[in-house]
């Protein structure tokens, strides 16, 4: 099977769409004004496309693979079959038994992914006729995802026995999230002070009150995020990526790989050092339906008890009252015991 023949079930929700490019995974905005939100390997590609509500995220494999992973969102209205998980589930079950006309398979079972924000539902085909060459595929995982007040259509294509490829697709699935477009409010802030784990210290911020939380360690990483609207924070502690503790060589090694981003408007870039983090603030350009969406964001980079941290905050579509925001953000950014 081909990219291009997964057309004829993903028909099944109207969501087909063109693709264009671009690279790395970021708060996308939705033609609702809705930021879509993907957790991808550093190494795929990412391009995407929107035509009246919906958008198309096309994920595909770096490193010399040709593997695609394509993401269909639209808006969900309430009372349709796609609305609720049951009646997704029969939607996908139709899909299924459409692919198995063509399928190595004469029967297919459905798998959940369980993300923080919805429930995705998928099957999987094996395509009768052998491989043509590039970009043709035996191998399809297809079905949908639930992500509140919006349905996900997905397809994976992938050449026989690449579970690897699968894997790290579902992860990309499972960390879908959509932040309703909100505006955040300086006046109603909180702070927050996250404890590191097995590390004895914390680190400390005011925002406007945050929802979405999210956390996570892996040896002796760790991981936060959450948001307020278009208010978005995230934070990683993590061992250092080379030689040198203090805040510079931090600051070099994050930056390298951060500033490779080509939605990064260079102008805006203002890296500041500081006695206790490196200050980094600049402007993304997002696509969105009617053009491009400016987001500002800062990273906070800062080496202490022998951990790299980088601090990320942005605001999509920033006003003159989020100043407020940062500034608050600026001065209560603390760490330590």
């Amino acid at each position: 099977m081909t990219e291009r023949s997964t057309s004829r079930t993903l028909s099944t929700f109207g969501l087909l769409l063109a693709i264009a490019a671009t690279s790395e995974a970021l708060p996308v905005r939705l033609p609702s004004g809705d930021n879509l939100t993907l957790t991808v390997p550093d190494e795929w590609q990412t391009a995407y496309s929107s035509s009246g509500p919906g958008l198309t995220v096309r994920l595909s494999q770096g490193g010399g693979g040709d593997s695609v992973m394509l993401m269909t969102v639209i808006p969900v209205r309430a009372g349709s079959p796609a609305s609720t998980l049951p009646g997704l589930r029969a939607i996908v079950e139709e899909m299924g038994r459409r692919a198995l006309a063509t399928a190595v398979q004469d029967r297919f079972e459905i798998s959940e992914i369980v993300g923080s924000q919805g429930t995705a539902l998928l099957f999987h085909v094996t395509d009768r006729d052998a491989e043509k060459g590039p970009g043709d595929y035996r191998e399809m995982d297809q079905g949908a995802m639930l992500i509140g007040n919006y349905v996900a259509s997905i397809t994976v294509l992938t050449h026989t026995g690449d579970e690897a490829t699968i894997a790290r697709a579902k992860a990309v699935i499972a960390s879908t999230t959509i932040d309703t477009d909100q505006a955040p409010s300086a006046s109603a802030s909180e702070l927050t002070k996250l404890a590191v784990p097995g590390r004895g210290w914390s680190i400390a911020f005011r925002s406007p009150p945050l929802s979405g939380r999210e956390e996570s360690t892996d040896g002796g990483d760790y991981a936060f995020r959450a948001n307020a609207g278009r208010f978005n924070v995230s934070l990683f502690v993590e061992q250092p990526g080379g030689g040198g503790s203090d805040h510079e060589t931090c600051f070099r090694y994050y930056w390298a790989r951060a500033s490779r981003n080509p939605l990064i408007d260079a102008s805006t870039i203002k890296a500041v050092p500081g006695p206790t983090f490196v200050r980094v603030e600049y402007m993304l350009t997002v696509p969105a339906a009617n053009g491009v969406v400016r987001d500002k964001n800062v990273n906070y980079y800062f080496e202490y008890r022998g951990r790299w941290v980088d601090v990320h905050i942005s605001i999509a579509d920033p006003r003159a009252e989020d100043d407020a925001i940062f500034a608050a953000f600026d001065q209560s950014l603390r760490y330590g015991e």
